[in-house]
This record gives C-alpha cells, structure tokens and sequence, in this order.
C-alpha cells in the first residue's frame, strides 16, 4: 500500500520506458532475469554467465501470492504517515502517503511510492523538487483532507514555501524538502528517490499508521 487515498485520477499514454516525455527506469516484466548459465546475452542477462529468476515464475515453480493475502501481509507493517507536496504552476498539490522510507544518511536520500493512477502523480512527476511532511498526532485532520478527492485540499491549510518552493504543513512532527534524482516506473507506481536539501523536526509526537488505524507515535510501549 503506497497512498492512504482512494483517490483516482485519468489514465496517461505510457509508452515503455517513459511517462510524460520523461525516461523512466522500468522495474517490471522488461527487467525479469531467468535462471541457468548459458551463452550469449539473453533477455534478463546480469553478467558472468549467470542469469537469475526471481520467484512467482514459472522456472521455479512459484505462482504469485493471493491479493488478500498480501493485504494482511501488509497490514502488519507498521509505518508512520506522510503527505507530499509540490508545486503545480502556481498551485499546491499533494496526497497522503505511507509509502515512504530513508535510503541514506550520507548523503541524505529518500524515498516515496506514488501510484499512478493518483491525480497527484503527473504533477510529482513533472517537479524537480517535493517536500514530505511527517505528520504529527494533531493532524488528523490533515490527514483525513489528504486522503480525500477535495478539490483543493490547501483550502483553510496553514502552509508556507520551502526553500525551493514546495509546501510545508504547519503543525508536522517533521518536513523535508527534497530534489527528485530519480523516477523509477514499478509496476502500477513510481519510485521516487530524491536528494534531501532542507529538513527541520519539532518536538510533537509522529502519528502511527497500523491495520487501517491511526495511533499516537509517542505513547508505544517500549520492548527493552
């Protein structure tokens, strides 16, 4: 689960490799490996001789896991809950997102997941930069607004600009604002994984996101 939204948005002419106009590095079917050693380079080659296959095909004799049951796979994960903003123009746009994770300290680089079929996604996907917003345990109703199809989810919003321009929610348990380096299409998604340039952090609790419900990130009880 990528976006904490039902929201949907029109379809887009996707040629393989690009969205928009934009090369995009794919992460499905044109990428799987097979197993065994052969000669040559065939589809799905990494070098050495040797070729993999990942499981849930044939050559392994998986055959992919039930959707519900991935559902309650998922639903054991517990994540915290983030909405990401851009810049549309003149316009700010953003969803709800839990979908998000950090890859490296140094240099400080992240990641979100954006489905896209989001009437977010095309406008995330044209921008340089985007801001995460870590929300906080006062801001269910952010959150509630982000996860909604309103037509303008900044109506009544306490926000300001970023350093380059994306916006940061008021009241979040932490911000980033962050430079997209790479836009990586995966499966029914885009895989951002962005450069962070600014950030800042306060002292109000992040909110918890776990089976369909929402807690409070300062009251778990510790295991040790």
């Amino acid at each position: 689960m990528s976006t904490l939204s039902e929201e949907g948005g029109e379809g887009v002419d996707q040629r393989p490799g690009t969205l928009d106009g934009q090369h995009v590095t794919r992460l499905g079917d044109d990428h799987r490996p097979a197993v065994g050693k052969g000669r040559g380079q065939p589809k799905g080659h990494l070098g050495g001789g040797t070729r993999v296959v990942l499981p849930g095909h044939g050559q392994c004799g998986y055959s992919t896991p039930d959707i519900d049951v991935m559902k309650q796979v998922n639903r054991q994960f517990v994540t915290g809950v983030t909405v990401v903003t851009a810049m549309d123009g003149e316009t700010p746009r953003g969803l709800a997102v839990n979908a998000f994770s950090s890859i490296s300290l140094d240099p400080p680089t992240v990641m979100v997941c954006v489905q896209h079929t989001s009437s977010t996604h095309d406008c995330l996907f044209r921008a340089d930069h985007l801001a995460i917003n870590i929300l906080s345990t006062d801001q269910l109703d952010v959150v509630g607004t982000f996860a909604s199809k309103a037509a303008d989810k900044f109506r009544d919003l306490d926000w300001e600009s970023g350093p380059f321009g994306s916006p940061l929610i008021a009241r979040s348990s932490a911000q980033m604002e962050v430079q997209i380096r790479e836009r990586l299409r995966a499966s029914t998604h885009t895989v951002f994984i962005c450069r962070v340039v600014h950030a800042a952090v306060t002292e109000l609790h992040p909110m918890v996101y776990s089976a369909g419900k929402f807690f409070d990130g300062g009251a778990l009880t510790s295991l040790g």
